[in-house]
């Protein structure tokens, strides 16, 4: 229900961590009490306990204050170990501190501040204490019951009535695929056992409407159906009742009392009454696995062919599933149908005046069809004025708050099903602007510095909060944006209408502030974290409020002045443009300050002062324009994660840098800078851009090693000697041949994950066949050889493979039955596609994962047919098609889409989800020519433009990175392979 249970528990370990004679032991024993009071109200939503917001109001700004203080007294323990002679003898010292031993005076003082910390905290601590007291004798049970019963609904009753699901728009392709999926003709084998499919996807998409579309659909192909809500705080045993009743007509309440029935005899009842028949079962909003695994338990498998449909907000309940079909907004084309067929009845009858703003209108409903309807029946009692229409659009949400089945209300849903410790990491991104898309690694690491992460026993705190993720984005409310090869989220962001939920969950719980520019906006009295948008924000900002601020947030001109922030943990000023050098003064004061990003094309340095935040983790400067990197950063020695450009000039000393485990992307243009990683013994990740080659550096002496030849040197002894990296990155537009003098004996130990950019491979590398640990691996070639396919089949730990081929594939993947037996994921680019799975791919068991992106114009010509071979592969769940148009006819791209579809409905896996995606849709060959005949230049010069064989992607190497290259390669490689996504794998 609320962030202060976590709050809490979070504390009660930092205290443990505590030296007794700092934290009085009734604080602990305090902050149990608290917690014992508040984890029963986890459970009940919030709009059930509205009476204890303020009591939860002040349990928070207890914790916050908590937490500062001891912050605080950890950063001075690590001071003192740090400046201590003798680190093992002051931690003994510690233990004896109720003497107040050798100090200062100023110690002694700031151990006598704290002291009065503690006290007051203690005091407070007490306080609460007794309103938490008297809430803990509510009956939260039957809060929890009265909740459900208003939202569950009985079979087939209390569905919003403007779910007409025969005029259901934009539903029939995705009906016709679903009803694929469940209807399989009496020949097919796979007719015999129970088909299941799940419709996983956020609130308001319309999966309870799409699944009663399919329940009237196929009913009568069944002995016996029945469609059940079952909602998210479920009465198993009336679920179970209201089953039994409507599959068995013939049965009789009064006839038989159901209600004593407990649910094992009524589970065996229902298997009874299935054993024989032919049955369709549709449990529409499942939210909790255990109860599906109860439910489950009626479905008795007797080889008729029966089917079970379900509906829910998260991928996980569906994980033994035999389909999983994500449900995705409508259409641009479809949301306008919807939208004008429910407030005129079709879209000719729209005003022409109404026009623009009606396009305004439907753009911020983002194609959710609830979201849609609300919007049109909204309009539908406003006058057709454009006055009118345009006050709703500048109020767009304000009418979508209140009721259960408001978009509010159902998208609430999903909020109040999290975990406690994923409601902080979403609510967290309201700190960004709606649409803003955020780098995944950023996020997590914002998330790790507010504290949002526990120390987990086996994991790094960077790779549970890559669970946090991906688990949001599972739930449907986090959408991924790019995804690399390994899985990893590169890039996020949030539906607009999920962003304005947690946006105004956020502002009800103070647990963000968001200025903007708008006037009128009454800050808290205190602020935890601050969100700065657009530019010239006129607000008065109280140094007393400010000093609280946890995370701060700038994008756009306006810039407060960083002396006022002393509690900060994230300070990201990557969007600030209008950044200074004077605007980081100040910083120092933030000694708490775990993140730091730094931006703008003004900067031209970091202070020195930035050595005294001694619990800086993160500093990223990629988004600044900073020539060289500031010797002064060297002097965070506690620093883990250093993100720079790739053209910044990184000076000599970086190897005093020795807590750092993250690194990039740095400019190799000195071998020398790769011999002084070596140590750095915690390195795990690393990524180098290679853009200058300097065969100056023998300097006419025959005994000093070329650059090249120091460059395989130091990497090898780098990669080889230290056991710590675990990913390497390289970005080079020059030739890497000379790597081949690694050999098949360079066998880095701990290197999982290769990645390679820019630099092609005309033959297979021999050292490659030597990474044996290697689970992911990106690299590009001249042309696919069967003889390459067959090197990487060798290499059996690999689960994700990206290639990007310049000409057609030669090699096939399947010939060889034994190889690639862990690769799950596979990607593949190239400008001609042919056949690359051989019939024998059925070995590839475990491959569920399969994208490729080609150029419809060249395929066509190799592979007329698109015959590709997915049909071979058994055990695809997920195929991502990416068809490059141009210079092509729109008939040869829906050709291939056929060809593409038809081979997956005959193929090995039944009814993988398939999307297909026109890249250059605009330059297909009728479209061109009617835009030419019409006097568009543009388009005649863009016709006149030939590309060459290979796939263009923007993130290739500037112009200004090739023309530095001094060593003239062999090739220039314009090529990146665009990152395979497998964030939705099952």
């Amino acid at each position: 229900m609320d962030l202060s249970t976590e709050k809490i528990s979070r504390l009660i370990t930092k205290v443990a961590s505590l030296q007794e004679d700092y934290v009085h032991k009734d604080l602990s024993a305090g902050l149990e009490m608290m917690r014992a009071a508040l984890e029963p109200m986890d459970q009940v939503p919030r709009d059930q306990l509205t009476e204890l917001g303020k009591v939860m109001e002040h349990v928070r700004e207890l914790s916050y204050d908590m937490e500062h203080v001891i912050d605080t007294i950890l950063l001075c323990v690590q001071e003192g170990l740090e400046q201590h002679t003798n680190p093992a003898r002051f931690r003994r010292l510690l233990g004896k501190m109720g003497s107040f031993f050798s100090m200062t005076k100023a110690e002694r003082l700031h151990r006598k501040r704290v002291g009065r910390h503690i006290e007051e905290l203690l005091q407070r601590a007490m306080v609460m204490q007794q309103p938490c007291d008297l809430y803990r004798v509510i009956d939260l049970s039957s809060i929890l019951r009265r909740h459900a019963a208003t939202t569950t609904r009985d079979v087939l009753i209390g569905l919003p009535h403007y779910w007409k699901v025969p005029e259901l728009v934009g539903s029939s392709e995705r009906r016709d695929v679903l009803i694929g999926m469940l209807s399989v003709g009496d020949d097919d084998p796979s007719n015999n056992k129970i088909k299941a499919l799940s419709v996983v996807g956020h609130g308001g998409l319309g999966k309870t409407a799409l699944a009663l579309t399919l329940y009237q659909e196929l009913r009568p192909q069944y002995d016996c159906a029945a469609i059940i809500h079952v909602g998210q705080y479920p009465d198993l045993k009336k679920v179970l009742i209201n089953l039994l009743l409507c599959l068995d007509t013939q049965r009789n309440k009064d006839d038989f009392n159901l209600s004593e029935l407990d649910e094992d005899q009524l589970i065996e009842e229902l298997r009874e009454f299935l054993a024989n028949k032919r049955y369709f079962l549709v449990f529409d909003d499942l939210w909790d696995s255990e109860i599906w695994k109860i439910i489950n338990t009626v479905l008795i498998e007797n080889s008729n062919g029966s089917a079970v449909l379900t509906t829910s907000r998260t991928v996980d309940i569906a994980e033994d599933f035999d389909f999983i079909y994500r449900l995705q907004p409508l259409s641009d084309t479809d949301s306008r149908k919807l939208f004008y067929k429910t407030l005129f009845g079709s879209e000719v009858k729209c005003p022409s005046t109404l026009a623009d703003i009606s396009e305004k209108l439907i753009a911020k409903c983002g194609g959710i069809p609830l979201a849609i309807i609300a919007q049109a029946r909204l309009l539908a009692s406003k006058p057709l004025t454009m006055e009118d229409w345009h006050a709703v659009y500048d109020s767009f949400g304000y009418e979508f708050e209140q009721g259960p089945d408001s978009v509010r209300g159902i998208l609430s849903y999903s909020y109040n099903d999290l975990p406690a410790h994923l409601r902080s990491c979403l609510l967290y991104l309201s700190m960004f602007q709606k649409g803003y898309e955020i780098s995944g690694e950023r996020l997590v690491c914002c998330w790790i510095a507010e504290d949002f992460i526990p120390e987990t026993g086996g994991q790094s705190l960077q790779e549970v909060g890559e669970c946090y993720l991906n688990e949001l984005i599972n739930r449907n409310l986090i959408e991924p944006v790019d995804v690399g090869a390994g899985g990893k989220i590169l890039s996020c962001r949030v539906h607009d209408l999920v962003h304005q939920l947690i946006i105004s969950l956020s502002t009800e719980d103070n647990f963000v502030t968001i200025l903007d520019g708008c006037q009128g906006i009454s800050l808290p009295h205190r602020v935890w974290r601050l969100s700065i948008h657009g530019n010239s924000i006129q607000h008065s900002l109280s140094p007393m409020r400010l000093s609280h601020v946890r995370s701060l947030v700038v994008s756009g001109d306006t810039m407060p002045s960083l002396s006022d922030f002393h509690g900060l943990r994230v300070l990201d000023l990557g969007g600030c443009d209008s950044l200074q050098d004077d605007h980081l003064k100040g910083i120092e004061k933030s000694l708490l300050l775990k993140y730091l990003a730094i931006g703008g094309k003004r900067i031209t340095g970091i202070p020195k002062q930035i050595a005294s935040l001694k619990l800086l983790q993160t500093l990223d400067l990629r988004a600044s324009c900073l020539k060289e990197l500031p010797e002064s950063v060297f002097q965070v020695r506690h620093l883990q994660r250093l993100w720079v450009k790739s053209d910044m000039k990184i000076p000599v000393g970086i190897a005093k840098m020795e807590a750092l485990q993250e690194l990039g992307d740095i400019n190799i243009s000195k071998p020398e800078l790769l011999k002084e990683l070596r140590n750095l013994t915690k390195l795990r990740v690393l990524r180098i851009a290679i853009w200058s080659w300097n065969e100056s550096l023998k300097n006419n002496d025959e005994s000093l090693m070329s650059y090249d030849e120091q460059l395989l040197e130091y990497l090898r002894s780098l990669v080889q000697s230290r056991q710590s990296i675990q990913s390497l990155f390289i970005s080079t537009c020059c030739s890497l041949d000379f790597l081949n003098q690694l050999g098949a004996q360079w066998s880095p130990p701990s290197l999982e994950k290769l990645e390679i950019q820019h630099s092609i491979f005309y033959t297979s590398p021999g050292w490659m066949c030597s990474l044996q640990n290697l689970s992911s691996l990106s690299i590009e070639i001249d042309k696919l050889s069967q003889e390459i396919v067959d090197i990487l089949g060798k290499l059996h730990n690999l689960c994700f493979l990206s290639l990007t081929s310049k000409y057609a594939a030669e090699g096939k993947f399947g010939v060889c039955t034994d190889g690639f037996q862990k690769l799950t994921s596979f990607y593949l680019a190239s400008n001609a596609m042919g056949k690359i799975f051989a019939p024998e791919s059925a070995a590839m068991k475990m491959l569920k994962r399969v994208k490729l992106s080609f150029q419809a114009s060249r395929t066509k010509d190799v592979n007329q047919g698109f015959d590709f071979g997915l049909e071979d592969l058994c055990s695809l769940k997920h195929v991502d098609i990416e068809i490059i148009c141009f210079n092509v006819s729109r008939r040869v791209v829906e050709n291939a889409e056929a060809a593409i579809r038809e081979a997956l409905s005959r193929g090995c896996s039944r009814y993988p989800n398939l999307e297909i995606r026109r890249v250059r849709e605009e330059s297909m060959i009728e479209d061109v020519k009617k835009r030419a005949a019409e006097g568009n230049e543009e388009v005649e010069k863009r016709d006149e433009f030939k590309q060459e064989d290979q796939i263009y992607c923007e993130n290739a190497p500037t112009k200004k990175e090739k023309g530095i290259a001094r060593k003239k390669s062999d090739h220039f490689s314009l090529t990146q392979k665009p990152h395979f996504d497998p964030s939705q794998g099952p």
